[in-house]
């Protein structure tokens, strides 16, 4: 196992949330609200703005092995098999042979885009989305055409969504909702089929709702705007260059906007093999294709996205995370492709078990290219490397009144009885949703402005001879911490759950608790037999 990590695109921002999610754990506590050890220690409340809690894996490795760069690669395995495991499951349940199941899971968790969002994007929220994406789409599958008391893999699928990514939830919803209504020219017991979709929803909501509910409480107390809004028409690809950057299966090609992202060899060949094969495939096999080609389409320049971007479809900042979702629709097509095409069934296995093969070569031929080629001109990371020392992207999530205060976070400025000051960072240690200040001269004032941004819960308290004192606490004129102190004593800036957090918390475990009910549920009710 290497014992480095090349810098990504959003490697620095994602190692602080996993590195304080690993200090969390040793510290007994399950659910980070405010980030104190990492993101430079200003008390940024990652937890409720970035769904985490399917960092846990790679928490759990760095815990375990006391190496966070083999913590990291232990997760990406981890997610990697899941990947797997639940292609292969999907597939299976849509009718699909064991065959056919196994070589679209191997398609979808070797594809180049897993890649680039894995390592050269870093981009974990997205890279883990798609390790549930195929739940949503048996889900989606088995309510307007399938099993439909499946209805619960479409909500669990969705709920993982939330625990993963912001965006990857709006962005699958987005391109599913013109796919539903298409659906309804074609789809059986309509009333019956639709009614299963509230449910759905339902549990969705249930599963998330540790997510979701704490950020609401939060985006209705103040005002927020978009994190790192970008212009649609930039983002997106130009047609030929994704069509090039594809057939050389690249994982580091760039241009002026940075990485030119693509599907790789198999999954361009898919799309345009369909064109030829259209009549020996089936229906099914057909609609995953014209899927994956439509979202193959909407990453590029074809679509006028200049007329988009004043519209709540901006939030997805880079229409090329359309690709995700090509990426695996066209897995799904490619391995009906290849398992049914006519012919001696000798022929199909042998075919299948070559492009099995050749996925595997040119893979991990294009990771030696990445290795080569990015390991050159790009930081390599190590064990012994200080990340939590690192501001990274701290403004992503502060409140528009805080915004114009980004550099007095980063040097921890605090104002004094009017007076400022930069706090040293040996004065400011760190607790379980508490930042701990032990300056003397903030300690001894009789007013702070703390250096950290005001969000609801916050609570500041005061050591005063052996008792902790809760000081008066209000949002500054910048949309700071603001406290009347007592002149004496250690101040402690901590976080305090509301009802809305612990509520959350009970609601997702009721949602765990109702999917496995209907899982055992299934399990033991007859169901119509999966063919060999």
């Amino acid at each position: 196992m290497r014992k480095d990590l090349i810098l990504g695109d959003d490697t620095r921002y994602h190692l602080n949330r996993i590195l304080e999610m690993t200090d969390h754990l040793r510290h007994g506590d399950f659910r980070p609200y405010t980030y104190t050890w990492s993101f430079g220690k200003i008390s940024l409340p990652i937890g409720i703005f970035y769904p985490q809690f399917t960092l846990y894996p790679f928490a759990l490795g760095t815990l375990i092995t006391d190496n966070w760069v083999t913590g990291i690669y232990a997760g990406i395995a981890f997610y990697t098999f899941l990947t797997l495991l639940n292609t292969y499951l999907a597939v299976r349940r849509m009718d699909g042979s064991r065959e056919q199941a196994f070589l679209t899971a191997l398609l979808y968790a070797f594809c180049s885009y897993r890649f680039f969002d894995a390592f050269t994007r870093f981009a974990l929220g997205e890279y883990l989305s798609m390790t549930f994406l195929p739940l949503v789409l048996y889900g989606f599958y088995a309510v307007f055409f399938g099993r439909k008391r499946d209805w619960w893999v479409l909500g669990l699928g969705m709920g993982l969504l939330l625990w993963s990514h912001v965006l990857s939830p709006f962005l699958t919803v987005l391109f599913l909702i013109p796919v539903g209504v298409v659906s309804l020219f074609f789809m059986k017991e309509k009333a019956a089929r639709l009614v299963r979709l509230l449910p759905a929803a339902g549990l969705a909501l249930l599963v998330g709702a540790v997510f979701w509910i704490p950020m609401a409480e939060q985006e209705t107390a103040q005002t927020f705007e978009q994190p790192s809004p970008y212009e649609l028409a930039q983002m997106a690809l130009h047609p030929l260059q994704l069509l090039s950057s594809s057939f050389r299966n690249h994982f580091y090609d760039m241009d002026v906007n940075g990485n030119v992202y693509n599907i790789g060899i198999v999954l361009m060949a898919t799309a345009i093999a369909g064109l030829f094969l259209w009549h020996f495939m089936s229906v099914r096999c057909r609609v995953t294709w014209l899927l994956g080609c439509a979202a193959v389409v909407l990453s590029t320049t074809v679509i006028p996205w200049r007329y988009l971007q004043n519209t709540p479809i901006s939030l997805i900042q880079f229409p090329w995370r359309f690709l995700m979702l090509a990426s695996l629709f066209l897995s799904c097509a490619a391995g009906e492709m290849v398992c049914t095409i006519p012919g001696r069934a000798v022929r199909r296995h042998v075919l299948s078990a070559a492009l099995g093969a050749v996925v595997l070569v040119l893979y991990f031929g294009s990771v030696c290219g990445y290795l080569s080629v990015n390991g050159a001109i790009h930081t390599h990371l190590t064990a012994e490397d200080d990340i939590c020392e690192e501001e990274a992207s701290i403004s992503e999530y502060l409140p528009v009144e805080a915004e114009g205060q980004v550099e007095d976070l980063k040097n921890h400025m605090a104002v004094l009885d009017g007076v400022r000051k930069s706090l040293s960072p040996e004065t400011i240690q760190s607790g379980v949703n508490t930042q701990i200040y032990t300056d003397p001269d903030l300690v001894e004032a009789d007013t702070a402005e703390l250096p950290a941004a005001w969000y609801k819960n916050l609570h500041v308290y005061q050591k005063v001879g052996e008792d902790l004192v809760e000081c008066l606490v209000r949002k500054s004129a910048r949309g700071m911490v603001e406290a009347d102190l007592y002149g004496d004593g250690v101040v402690y800036l901590v976080y305090e759950p509301s009802f809305a957090d612990h509520l959350s918390a009970v609601l997702t475990l009721a949602g765990i608790v109702l999917t496995i009910v209907l899982a055992v549920q299934r399990l033991f009710q007859r169901s119509k037999p999966i063919k060999a």
